[in-house]
């Protein structure tokens, strides 16, 4: 069941209340296949895999409205069904050859296919009638995208303690989409992406070493986003993709360094396109909002962070304090730029403590402070975890009582504005609770030099 109330004041105070019975059924299925060989001398090898993914959803969900103006109430019930089907097949091919000089090269390829067939409906009930569609919302929805890429690395040494690294990866990307609630004409495209890296690492002593970077990637959309289905909140509130929203990228510039247990970052990133999500309120309705995301033009990124790990016979630490700043740039006007920002700071300490037996205490902490980076001002939240540890019958057994988030800080909570409206938003998630848990170790496996590559991971974590 979900449960929704909102309330709008205007001339007239309104209630709108909805409840939704979810009626779904989702089936996920995935299929990986390795091959690996190397060389007799271990001077080459080669990796193929690839991997078949198939995602299927149904619904059926029946809403039930009130709504209520100064004293007058009016009750309706909606019925929402649909699908969302989704197949997805990669392939993956990397070859490593170390040439003369301590050179050695890399290159490969992939290819990435997805389909998605999805509908969806709506249908106004009323007893004694036959259900009425109600086109506005309803949808079908088609989109089919393949990407060929291929890379090329070269990794060497300057001399015994620098190390360098310098290569390129090349995407194109077609892609067509169809959705019903346009004039049915296909958005289609196809364009080339060029990604050059590079990497220059040395040793300055044996405790004390130095790097640089730089990286260029893309993080492309994910398919519900730029599914143009609605997602029903309430009779003013949907969640709904956008078919024009871009895939960004990224170039990045890093320099760092360890000393003993110390670690230090510095990076600027300038990001094309980022992709950032809002309330907007609908053309048609002043009253209505729909929670859908679009591009920014551009975005420079400022980081810094500072670690120190510590290793005592009864005690391991590791700590890290990280600073950040962003400008955006928004030259369609889709958001309202504020020039108010502040700098946003991190902490994060994660420690282990050895007690009589083999008994260990856990406990992590974390901080960030409230970010406001011209769009969003994001309230500061924190959590504290505790945890025990103990192991039974020669180290077989262990049992864990973890203490997740015990002062109940971890929120997503703040403000910000679009057009002519103010976003208040606050929740709270079920991150405070105890969990007890036990596990048993029948023995070592053989050892093996396999490791199985997911090849498809990246088209799936956009599903």
């Amino acid at each position: 069941q979900q449960l929704s109330e909102n309330t709008i004041t205007d001339n007239e105070v309104g209630l709108y209340q909805s409840q939704i019975a979810v009626d779904e059924l989702t089936k996920k299925n995935t299929f990986n296949l390795n091959y690996f060989v190397s060389s007799d001398s271990s001077d080459s090898e080669l990796f193929v895999g690839a991997q078949y993914a198939s995602y299927r959803e149904s619904f059926d969900n029946g809403i039930s409205e009130s709504i209520s103006i100064d004293g007058s109430e009016n009750n309706s019930n909606l019925l929402n069904n649909g699908k969302n089907d989704m197949t997805i097949f990669s392939a993956q091919f990397d070859y490593t050859k170390l040439l003369k000089g301590n050179l050695s090269v890399e290159f490969g390829g992939k290819f990435g296919y997805v389909n998605v067939q999805a509908n969806t409906a709506f249908f106004n009930l009323k007893k004694g009638e036959s259900p009425t569609k109600i086109e506005e919302l309803s949808n079908d929805f088609t989109y089919t995208e393949t990407i060929s890429a291929s890379y090329l690395n070269f990794k060497g040494k300057i001399n015994p303690k620098t190390n360098y690294s310098f290569g390129v990866r090349a995407e194109l990307t077609d892609y067509e989409l169809i959705t019903s609630l346009g004039d049915d004409k296909p958005i289609e495209d196809n364009y080339l992406n060029i990604f050059p890296n590079a990497s220059l690492n040395t040793k300055v002593s044996d405790e004390t070493s130095l790097y640089f970077s730089y990286a260029s990637r893309i993080r492309r959309v994910a398919y519900s986003y730029l599914n143009t289905f609605v997602l029903y909140q309430d009779a003013f509130t949907s969640i709904q993709g956008n078919s024009d929203i871009q895939s960004a990228t990224f170039h990045s510039v890093e320099v760092g360094g360890n000393h003993k247990d110390w670690s230090l970052k510095m990076s600027y990133t300038y990001a094309i396109d980022p992709m950032y999500g809002g309330a907007f309120q609908a053309e048609n309705n002043p009253k209505g909002y729909i929670l859908q995301r679009y591009n920014m033009s551009a975005a420079h990124l400022y980081f810094a962070s500072l670690s120190r790990n510590l290793n005592l016979k009864f005690w391991q630490s590791i700590n890290t304090i990280s600073v950040s700043r962003s400008s955006l740039v928004d030259n369609r006007n889709s958001f309202t730029i504020d020039k108010k920002r502040k700098p946003y700071f991190y902490f994060y300490s994660q420690n282990s403590f050895t007690l009589k037996g083999n008994l260990k205490l856990y406990l992590t902490a974390l901080y960030r402070s409230e970010k406001e980076d011209g769009i969003y001002l994001r309230n500061d939240q924190s959590s504290v975890n505790l945890g025990l540890e103990t192991k039974l019958m020669n180290k077989n057994i262990t049992l864990n009582v973890d203490f997740n988030d015990i002062f109940y800080k971890v929120r997503a909570a703040g403000e910000y504005t679009l057009g002519e409206t103010d976003i208040i938003f606050a929740r709270q998630y079920n991150t405070n609770f105890v969990r007890f848990s036990v596990s048993y170790n029948f023995g070592k496996l053989k050892k093996s030099n396999f490791k199985n590559r997911d090849v498809g991971k990246e088209e799936r974590n956009r599903a």
